[in-house]
């Protein structure tokens, strides 16, 4: 038997988990929104921004368009390859986007065709759903087929750019999944959402029919967040991103999220509203917190301030902070003391706005005056890329900042920068 001969025949001994493992990256096409991040490792605090409409750099701006043909291509070979398919069709699957009326069409035909030919459908490979077309979910029967064969559906991402969110977009997903689903990201809500069409339903009575949901994001129309004056009690709901600084609405409940660990705080926090009014019923229970500062405290760092000031007098255990920060200039009088729990910090840069390294670096510095800090991750792929990059070309621009930090620098995927 030849060397080459031995080596395949070796390869194919393998265990089907090593292959799978192997596969995995194989098939790995990058995301804006991870496929499935609602059993993450809990030692992992950083949270990333909960947002329907995510926070990216203008680098990375229209990277999955890039990446479809790739996707095309490996789906291709998954047709022609038994062994390659077999394994990498749950993968594949795991995450899938429909941006069109025809999209859904063509998936409702695809589960269709899977269900007859095995009793183990490709609707149950699929973990994330993300829906980035309104009229998708007007290609009746199709969503209702669609949603039926999602039995093990975690995550279901609706962004409608430039159009409402009605309730009707809403009925059928929950319908289907309400037992399975873990997360809810909504974009571009309408007001109407909160309040009951002439069937009785609205997002509060459908939330209610979610046992197990344990992330929730809403974004309003307008950009901001949006802070429904009634939610449900939620007792498994430990991440929420769903404030309006301009809500001044208060919970009825005195422990709504009994279960709550992580918020996204949009400011500024007005002095009567919702965000405050949760702080302060709830925020002895939060672990990390994000602040998004951009553009609100640009020019004006008070609102910052006042937000700092109410993370130190409700949230004692409060031991991740994560900020979308802009160039350090902007925030020369900020004082980062406040938190002497605090041992883990996320930076990330403004959303779609692209700083040059040398303008992020002050902040390495002004972490390394925080005693208590013990972790600094950067949370901007492109931030975190340059300084790492810097940092091994010994560019003496980065290092200067770093002389005295004693702190464990960390890029975006959580892997360790030395220096």
């Amino acid at each position: 038997m030849s060397t080459s001969d031995k080596l395949a025949a070796h390869q194919f001994s393998l265990p089907v988990e090593t292959w799978s493992e192997i596969f995995e990256y194989a098939v790995y096409v990058p995301s804006l929104v991870d496929a499935d991040n609602t059993d993450r490792d809990d030692r992992d605090a950083f949270i990333y921004p909960n947002s329907a409409t995510p926070i990216i750099p203008s680098s990375l701006v229209g990277l999955s368009d890039s990446l479809q043909p790739t996707l095309s291509t490996r789906s291709s070979l998954a047709l022609v390859c038994k062994a390659w398919h077999v394994m990498t069709t749950p993968l594949l699957y795991r995450l899938l986007r429909i941006r069109s009326f025809e999209d859904m069409y063509a998936l409702a035909k695809t589960f269709e065709s899977s269900r007859k030919q095995s009793s183990l459908h490709l609707g149950t490979f699929v973990r994330h759903l993300r829906i980035e077309s309104p009229f998708a979910l007007t290609a009746m029967p199709a969503p209702d087929l669609v949603f039926s064969c999602l039995t093990r559906l975690k995550i279901l991402t609706l962004n409608f750019p430039y159009t409402a969110m009605h309730n009707k977009f809403l009925l059928i997903p929950l319908s289907h999944c309400r037992q399975t689903l873990r997360r809810i990201d909504i974009s571009n809500l309408h007001d109407g959402i909160l309040e009951s069409d002439r069937q009785g339903n609205s997002l509060v009575t459908m939330l209610k029919s979610l046992p197990h949901l344990r992330h929730l994001t809403v974004c309003s129309e307008t950009g901001s967040m949006a802070c429904p004056r009634h939610l449900p009690r939620l007792s498994e709901l430990s991440s929420f991103g769903a404030f309006d600084y301009r809500c001044p609405y208060h919970h009825l409940d005195n422990h709504p999220f009994p279960s709550l660990r992580h918020v996204d705080i949009q400011l500024p926090i007005i002095k009567r509203g919702c965000v405050r009014h949760l702080l302060e019923l709830q925020g002895r229970l939060l672990t990390s917190v994000f602040l998004s500062t951009f553009p609100i405290c640009r020019f004006n760092v008070g609102p910052l301030h006042t937000a700092c000031s109410l993370l130190k007098d409700h949230c004692p255990n409060l031991k991740t902070l994560v900020m979308m920060v802009g160039p350090f200039g902007s925030y020369q009088h900020l004082i980062l003391d406040n938190f002497p729990a605090v041992t883990q910090m996320g930076l990330l840069s403004p959303r779609f706005e692209r700083n040059e390294p040398e303008r992020f670096y002050p902040w390495l510095e002004c972490m390394g005056t925080i005693p208590s800090i013990r972790v600094l991750r950067l949370m901007d792929r492109w931030i975190s890329g340059s300084v790492r990059a810097a940092i091994e070309s010994d560019e003496k621009s980065v290092r200067k900042y770093l002389k005295e930090c004693r702190y464990r620098l960390e890029d975006y995927d959580g892997d360790a920068i030395l220096f």
